[in-house]
């Protein structure tokens, strides 16, 4: 997404983008990078990060945004003090940016009650550390992020997976036609992915959206307007619809603030949203 907005995304380098997100990680990988005078900023604060601008394509632009955050941090890393006081608090009002767009429903946040009471119940994960460090090595082959993840889901190791859980077979023959919808820049969940449920399930229509993010409903009029039409009346988008994508992750703070006026969707879960903790 970067590398193609060119100029307008502070981070961006032509085609050395991804070159220059490689040399990134391996330098705070190798060496943790001082915002501040009391946060160390180590990788693992590096990865939390880029897993939470994935779902939030919305907070990328701008001086305050993900491209300018990870600008700095490249500086940071070579040596500027100055640009890692700044990275603090680029980071810090994204923080309070991402916070203040959830939607306040609760005292009480059950996302993390929500999630393992579904994905532990759902599959089988080992039930020893040593299986789990095997599994390690080909999620990390896989990619920086595949780690954080599926260490994350240790939690699941003593749970016991629900006796009625589906099992397959997966190219069903529904009662009624499914309504698979995809995101073309989703760093989440794969577009790849939306195609490839929608070619299992033969009684299936695949609607697109042509933009960033992670999930379509509420991101543009037309996606929002299928999906309600389906999830009301059961009715599908012709096929091949493909909705264009709205707004521009690049777009001014003033034009963002006319364009969304509600809570984002997809934001990143809240235990990626870890506020800087002071060395001891």
């Amino acid at each position: 997404m970067c590398k193609e907005a060119g100029s307008q995304c502070a981070f961006a380098d032509g085609r050395r983008t991804a070159k220059r997100w490689k040399v990134l990680a391996r330098s705070v990988e190798d060496e943790p990078i001082e915002l501040g005078e009391d946060f160390l900023y180590t990788y693992d604060f590096l990865i939390g990060d880029a897993t939470g601008a994935m779902y939030s394509p919305e907070f990328w632009g701008g001086p305050e945004g993900y491209g300018a955050f990870l600008d700095l941090l490249a500086d940071a890393a070579l040596g500027d003090q100055s640009a890692g006081r700044q990275a603090a608090n680029v980071r810090r009002h994204l923080l309070e940016r991402l916070d203040s767009h959830r939607l306040q429903e609760a005292d009480y946040d059950n996302g993390l009650d929500a999630y393992f009471g579904n994905q532990c119940a759902d599959t089988e994960y080992p039930d020893s550390f040593k299986r789990f460090k095997a599994i390690d090595a080909y999620a990390r082959e896989g990619s920086r992020f595949g780690p954080g993840w599926w260490w994350f889901n240790n939690g699941c190791t003593d749970w016991p997976v629900a006796q009625d859980r589906y099992l397959g077979p997966w190219k069903a023959n529904t009662s009624a036609p499914v309504l698979v919808v995809g995101n073309f820049f989703d760093g989440v969940t794969d577009y790849a992915g939306a195609k490839a449920t929608s070619k299992l399930l033969k009684n299936s229509r695949l609607l697109s959206y042509a933009g960033w993010g992670h999930t379509a409903y509420r991101r543009s009029e037309c996606t929002g307007g299928f999906i309600d039409a389906y999830l009301l009346d059961g009715a599908l988008p012709p096929a091949g619809t493909v909705c264009p994508a709205n707004p521009n992750p690049f777009l001014t703070t003033t034009t963002r603030s006319a364009t969304w006026s509600t809570p984002m969707v997809g934001l990143p879960p809240p235990w990626l949203l870890r506020p800087p903790q002071p060395r001891s």
